[in-house]
């Protein structure tokens, strides 16, 4: 839970909402990440478009734009994938 956290609010604060899309609150982009045990982030990859090209490319350049998080917790000896869900909010 709080790795997730992390993890979202990392995202989020890289990501830059296209202003042309403020009237289309809930299009949503999902991405999927593979992060390693030091931090690293090893994979990325949009898992679910919004049908929307500006949105879609924006949350891929944000998630693109971090190389690695935080190391796992303790006790996490193999890579993790996370799902992060963009949405646009009003």
């Amino acid at each position: 839970g709080a790795y997730y956290n992390h993890v979202h609010e990392r995202m989020y604060a890289v990501w830059q909402q296209p202003s042309q899309l403020k009237n289309l609150p809930g299009l949503r982009t999902e991405v999927g990440i593979t992060v390693a045990p030091d931090g690293r982030i090893t994979a990325r990859s949009k898992t679910r478009g919004s049908g929307n090209e500006l949105m879609d490319d924006s949350v891929m350049k944000a998630v693109n734009s971090i190389k690695a998080l935080r190391q796992l917790p303790a006790g996490c000896r193999r890579p993790v994938d996370i799902s992060i869900t963009f949405e646009i909010s009003d």
